[in-house]
């Protein structure tokens, strides 16, 4: 894991956050199955998670860095479990205010290596400001650019990045992947489902693995160009023969590490959210996250089972007796 920014870095000492978007919420729930249909059609696969920095809440804009992303990196963790010797680029070799073009080598293993050239508008910065900050050593890439382009100088088939600040002010990221190395090749287009017009100093990871239609060269998008400035660090690429989509046990994502974020209830039947404090009891519809985070009858009625280790709110144990938990089970006495 990268070294987060040290707590001391900024004008007091940032909180740890780890509750994520509705929309990231849902799209976690939905990964191991992606995972599992992708490995066996080698279509392919998207990793994508969202820490919410609170600190921004109410339209703030300059707030302290999260000092652990816990939801960000547990999409990071499963990408990164389909590849072997992956090559990380940190920006930290480059020197401050450096602009691009920026050149990379990147290594494949086996002593081969792929060079990636950064081009459009953006350059290396350390300075936390706006939002704006390094995931681990002391600098990042910083772009307020309408798009820019990474290309490779050989077909690689992984590729992904944190992403820091990205859509606080309504700009909305988009990725195209494209398979050759001019504009004739395949493309493809990628929404990335972060929240727009969300909060300042937000964490996001966004990972996709495609071995089918290896890609040469990239494009980001950013709707709010010129408004809206993104910063983005490690890197993370993968050649052909770096990715395992099949493999032993311990490299397909598993129920080991199910609520490793969250809070179960007594039975071990429901994984509650870990803003509730505490899972069940009197009045759990009244801690933060509500009935459908910290309410295990209300988690149970939802149904929506957990299939990876940053879900909440979601059950555990579908076969366990609790299941036919009354509706009023948590509601406090007269």
């Amino acid at each position: 894991q990268g070294r987060r920014w040290p707590a001391d870095a900024g004008s007091s000492a940032p909180r740890t956050f780890s509750r994520v978007s509705k929309l990231a919420e849902m799209l976690s729930r939905t990964l191991f199955l992606a995972v599992a249909a992708a490995v066996a059609h080698a279509d392919p696969m998207t990793f994508f998670a969202e820490d919410i920095n609170d600190a921004g809440d109410g339209g703030v804009n300059e707030v302290p860095p999260l000092t652990e992303a816990p939801l960000a990196d547990a999409a990071r963790d499963e990408f990164l479990s389909f590849i072997t010797d992956p090559d990380t680029e940190g920006f930290e070799a480059f020197e401050e205010d450096e602009e691009t073009p920026l050149t990379i080598e990147f290594s494949c293993g086996d002593g081969q290596s792929v060079n990636a050239t950064i081009t459009g508008v953006g350059r290396v910065e350390s300075q936390i400001k706006n939002g704006q900050y390094p995931i681990s050593g002391l600098k990042y890439f910083r772009t307020r650019s309408e798009s820019f382009e990474v290309e490779f100088t050989e077909p690689i088939a992984a590729f992904g990045f944190y992403g820091v600040d990205i859509g606080d002010v309504q700009g909305q990221l988009t990725i195209t992947f494209i398979t050759g190395s001019t504009l004739s090749g395949l493309s493809s287009i990628v929404t990335v489902d972060h929240v727009v017009d969300g909060n300042s100093g937000s964490v996001i990871y966004f990972g996709i693995i495609d071995t089918e239609n290896p890609f040469q060269r990239l494009t980001f998008a950013n709707s709010e160009g010129g408004r809206d400035v993104f910063a983005f660090d490690e890197f993370t690429i993968a050649c052909p023969q770096q990715v395992q989509l099949s493999g032993p046990p311990s490299q397909a994502p598993s129920e080991v590490n199910l609520c490793a974020y969250g809070i179960t209830d007594s039975s071990g039947t429901v994984c509650c959210c870990e803003s509730c404090g505490a899972c069940g009891g009197c009045d759990c519809d009244t801690l933060p996250g509500g009935a459908a985070e910290c309410c295990p009858a209300a988690i149970i009625t939802n149904g929506i089972p957990c299939l990876l280790s940053s879900d909440c709110g979601c059950v555990l144990d579908v076969d366990s007796p609790a299941v036919f938990l009354e509706s009023g089970e948590n509601e406090c006495p007269e």
